[in-house]
């Protein structure tokens, strides 16, 4: 449904271990234009250029060791990307960790690193790219639980920089965003945010346990504005589930079910893995192939596509669709089925309308650089660029038209003064419809005229201001729920437990200026 199939590779030749001969997905996009897909197979990884959808092109292949040079045979394989390397683990056997670098293709691909100084095997890896951290789940070196290494100051000579206790153990899989992370704890039937701001010492936030049509609590995916998480239960006849994050804490929590079920009158159905983009989820459905929902609408969560990678006739077992990646900057979306390979598709026949890949602010002197990049931009008509002076109320300050094969963007916001700024950018499609990017943030100081701390609180907020004036707490719909007048040089301390869990913004308004900060209740 409203899904076309571009290509599928399979080789019936590979290795295979009571039927599966193929298990992970993942993608990269070269700064050169060069897509590329990775694949997991029993005994080897394979690297694709996919720049033509139509034709998938191995680059490379190869074929992993053990630490005592036998080969590796696993069903369980992940990747994820840093920069221009890619980083693979395997759950059965010593392979360790291995590092590819990426920087030539489509030329090859170069095997990098391989070591086992910090794990054998491990069910699954993340990187946090926004701090260039590695994390593990299900790592024989810590009791199946997570060890963290730092890629940041040397890509392809990692160092370990935590391997915390956690309270449940065993993580199977883990997503964070900016050291909050998402363990998923499998037959624990539990899902656990946790702040790994400290490596070694991470601060649990919350556990959910208590949610509806529980099962084994496999993987998580947060959307870009941090307020959908979608967490599967690899269990068969289980849904997945809907819930923000930010008001976990609140004494009751609204759980969103959704699921498939291609085959009729049955709900036996199981899936694997979630992602996010824009407002689509869409999940590695095992029988079911790939599922794609639109989850704009949380109270309306429904299916707008799919592609059944494996025509299943019952739901026995695990079988079907592994893994999916839809980053890809053409909108092409990859994925991984256990018996049938490597499929590429595409959405209603061709790519997806037009996306936003990426979008950035930066500082430039004293100006806003905003900076961002889409696929399809043959279905845009117009961007506009929004500003907030509270990230609430946002009004338009330039138009940009879109233009057929134009793919980069930027525009300057000049001399915005001090203060937090907020931008965002809307796109109208030539079918009027229209797409938001996430919100993001600049800010000016003024010899550091609002301080906070800490910016994830429960009970205390203390703020330190350098210059007089009225001092507010505001929530994200824009009320004052907490007010003081501040003095200079002085420390005003907030009792925030009483709010509700969520954003709030602290705003001091000075006689010629104002000064904005962020902070999270949880």
């Amino acid at each position: 449904m409203n899904m076309t199939l571009a290509a599928n590779w399979d080789n019936n030749a590979l290795p295979t271990s009571g039927g599966l001969a193929y298990n992970d997905c993942w993608g990269y996009n070269a700064p050169n234009g060069t897509e590329v897909a990775i694949l997991g197979a029993y005994r080897s990884i394979y690297f694709f250029d996919v720049t033509d959808p139509t034709d998938p092109q191995i680059i490379d292949s190869f074929l992993v060791q053990n630490q005592d040079a036998t080969t590796n045979s696993s069903i369980w394989r992940d990747f994820k990307t840093y920069g221009d390397h890619a980083y693979a683990s395997a759950d059965q056997g010593t392979s360790g960790l291995l590092i590819f670098d990426l920087g030539d293709v489509p030329n090859n691909v170069t095997l990098v690193n391989q070591t086992q100084a910090f794990w054998l095997r491990s069910h699954n890896i993340w990187i946090d790219e926004a701090n260039g951290r590695l994390y593990t789940a299900g790592a024989n070196s810590n009791s199946g639980g997570t060890v963290v290494l730092n890629l940041a100051s040397n890509p392809e000579a990692p160092t370990q920089i935590g391997s915390p206790s956690l309270p449940l153990g065993y993580i199977h899989d883990i997503h964070v965003v900016d050291n909050i992370a998402y363990a998923s704890h499998g037959s624990d039937q539990a899902l656990s945010i946790y702040d790994f701001t400290s490596a070694t010492n991470p601060i649990l936030i919350k556990t959910l346990d208590d949610y509806p049509q529980p099962g084994y609590n496999h993987s998580a995916w947060l959307d870009a504005s941090g307020t959908k998480l979608v967490f599967a239960d690899e269990t068969h006849g289980q849904g997945l589930k809907l819930v923000d994050p930010t008001l976990v804490n609140h004494q009751t929590t609204n759980y969103h079910i959704f699921q498939s079920h291609l085959l009729p009158n049955n709900t036996n159905s199981v899936a694997h893995n979630p992602f996010i983009k824009d407002d689509l989820c869409y999940i590695a459905y095992y029988h079911d192939g790939v599922q794609v929902f639109d989850i704009s609408d949380t109270n309306y969560i429904v299916k707008v596509a799919y592609y059944d990678t494996y025509s299943n006739t019952n739901y026995n077992g695990y079988e079907g669709c592994w893994g999916v990646y839809p980053f890809l900057e053409s909108g092409y979306i990859i994925a991984s089925d256990i018996s049938n390979g490597l499929f590429m598709l595409s959405i209603s026949g061709g790519v997806l309308p037009l996306n936003f890949v990426a979008f950035e602010a930066s500082k430039k002197f004293q100006d806003v650089l905003l900076s961002w990049k889409v696929s399809a931009p043959e279905d845009g008509e117009l961007f506009s660029v929004e500003y907030s002076k509270d990230g609430v109320q946002f009004e338009k300050i330039a138009e940009i038209p879109a233009q057929q094969h134009v793919l980069k963007y930027q525009t300057l916001d000049p001399d915005p003064g001090p203060g937090t700024h907020f931008y965002r950018i809307v796109v109208r499609h030539l079918d009027g419809a229209k797409k938001t990017t996430a919100v993001r943030t600049v800010q000016f100081e003024m010899e550091n005229a609002l301080t906070i701390k800490p910016t994830l609180v429960e009970h205390k907020l203390l703020v330190d201001t350098r210059v007089a004036g009225h001092l507010a707490v505001i929530s994200v719909d824009g009320k004052q729920v907490l007010t003081s007048h501040a003095t200079e040089l002085e420390r005003t301390e907030f009792n925030v437990g009483h709010l509700p869990a969520g954003q709030y913004y602290v705003v001091l308004t000075t006689g010629d200026a104002e000064y904005t900060s962020t902070f999270t209740r949880y």
